[in-house]
C-alpha cells in the first residue's frame, strides 16, 4: 500500500517498489478562495485504506485517493471561504482527522466541522460502509495504527466496486460474486437447509477469483485477492 509523507511542506507518495513521487498541490488540487493565510501546506496527515485526509494551512480540507501513487484523485473538498474578503485574517483548518466513520476539522476562528463522506463517482456507498467498519475507542493519529478489516458483506462489495471502477472483472465474474454472496447473506446460523450449498458456492467464486489474481496484473491483482481472501472469510465463519 502507498504511504504519504510531508517533507518541508510538501506531500511524497511513496510506495515500497520505486521512488517517491512528489504530490504539487499547484497542479492536483483546485484554486479555492481561502480562510485567511494560506501557505499551501499540508499538515497532520491521516492515512485510510490508501486515502490522504488532510488540511491546506488555512485553505480548507482535501481528501484525494492515492491507491495509484502516480495518479492521485481528489474525491472530497470543503473550504468556509475567508473570514473577511478584503483583510487578510488568521483562520481556516488547523487539523483533520478520520475517526469511526468520520471527518472532524479544528477550525482556528470557527470552532468545528464534522464531515461524513457520501457516494460519488469517485466513491462508492459500500466502500463508505467498510470503511467505517473500523472502530476504535482511543485515537492518536500520530501513531498511524494498522487497519484491518473483517471479512463482511461491505468490505466484500467495496472490493467489488473498485474492481468493477477499474475494469478489472469481468461482467460474468461479478454477476457470480453478487449472486453467490446475496445468498450467503440471506443465512443467519449456517445451519439452515440450504446454507452447505450457498456457501460452498460462494467459496467456488472465491477460488475463481484467487486464479483471476494470478492471472492479473497491478492492483487489480491485488483486489482480486483481497475480494477472494474476504469472501472466505466470510464463509468460514458461517461453518
Amino acid at each position: 500500500t502507498p504511504a504519504a509523507v510531508q517533507v518541508a511542506g510538501e506531500v511524497y507518495l511513496v510506495t515500497i517498489a520505486g521512488r517517491p513521487r512528489r504530490f504539487s498541490l499547484a497542479s492536483a488540487l483546485r484554486d479555492v478562495a481561502t480562510s485567511g493565510l494560506a501557505d499551501g501546506r499540508p499538515f497532520f496527515a491521516q492515512v485510510e485504506r490508501a486515502g490522504l485526509a488532510y488540511r491546506i494551512a488555512q485553505g480548507g480540507v482535501s481528501v484525494f485517493d492515492f491507491t495509484d501513487a502516480a495518479n492521485p484523485v481528489e474525491i472530497a473538498y470543503f473550504d468556509r471561504g475567508p473570514l473577511d474578503a478584503k483583510s487578510l485574517i488568521v483562520g481556516g483548518y488547523w487539523s483533520t482527522y478520520w475517526y469511526n466513520g468520520n471527518l472532524y476539522g479544528s477550525e482556528i476562528s470557527r470552532g468545528m466541522d464534522i464531515f461524513k463522506l457520501v457516494p460519488t463517482q469517485y466513491l462508492s456507498q459500500n466502500e463508505i460502509d467498510a470503511a467505517t467498519q473500523w472502530r476504535v475507542t482511543e485515537f492518536n493519529a500520530q501513531n498511524q495504527p494498522l487497519v484491518k478489516y473483517e471479512p463482511t458483506t461491505a468490505v466484500a462489495k467495496s472490493y467489488l466496486d473498485q474492481l468493477n471502477r477499474t475494469k478489472g472483472i469481468s461482467a460474468e465474474r461479478a454477476r457470480a460474486v453478487t449472486t453467490a454472496l446475496s445468498k450467503v447473506d440471506e443465512l443467519r446460523t449456517g445451519k439452515e437447509r440450504s446454507a452447505a450449498a450457498a456457501l460452498d458456492s460462494l467459496d467456488a467464486v472465491a477460488a475463481q477469483l484467487a486464479a483471476d489474481a494470478k492471472a492479473a496484473k497491478g492492483r487489480d491483482a491485488i483486489r482480486l485477492q483481497s475480494l477472494s481472501d474476504t469472501l472466505k472469510g466470510r464463509t468460514a465463519r458461517l461453518r
